[in-house]
């Protein structure tokens, strides 16, 4: 796939960025929560929380790769933390998937870690296999989540 072109985001794309997240987020049934100011802040501010990838098709932004910098306690080591991947269902099975993911991987090992961590829904099949299919090792786990209030009411009993 000569055309797709894999490059790290820059603050001129963070409305491809806002697009890209917010389609992924409606995918999924959510709130489109993405504001160009929000990828502004955390993304690109004085202390960036994320970083991404993104996957040029043709001079347009099709797909995404959002990572972070985390600490891998079973290897006791960096590791990198794949927040989103996705492509637009028109550049699907055309190999940027993998192509995001390998840059993903390349960036791990440039940023000194030694793994690469994400999630995925049990009823996404289709990653699933996709991510069978690169390697990807499944060893059970399970994400949880606190968010908004639970978070609040669990704060609040600290201490």
């Amino acid at each position: 796939m000569a055309d797709v072109i894999i490059r790290p985001a820059t603050e001129r794309d963070i409305h491809a960025i806002v697009e890209l997240a917010n389609e992924l987020d409606a995918e999924e049934g959510g709130e489109q929560p993405f504001t160009a100011d929000k990828v502004r802040r955390f993304g690109f501010g004085a202390r960036p929380m994320f970083a991404v990838l993104l996957a040029d098709l043709g001079g347009r932004p099709v797909g995404y790769a959002m990572i972070s910098d985390t600490f891998n306690s079973e290897r006791a080591a960096p590791s990198v933390w794949m927040e989103d991947l996705y492509v637009r269902p028109e550049a699907r099975r055309l190999g940027v998937a993998r192509r995001l993911v390998a840059a993903v991987a390349a960036e791990a090992l440039a940023r000194g870690a030694e793994s690469v961590w994400w999630g995925v829904r049990n009823v996404n099949a289709r990653a699933l296999a996709f991510y069978q299919a690169i390697g990807a090792h499944d060893d059970g786990a399970r994400i949880l989540e606190l968010n908004g209030r639970a978070v609040e009411r669990l704060a609040a009993t600290a201490g």
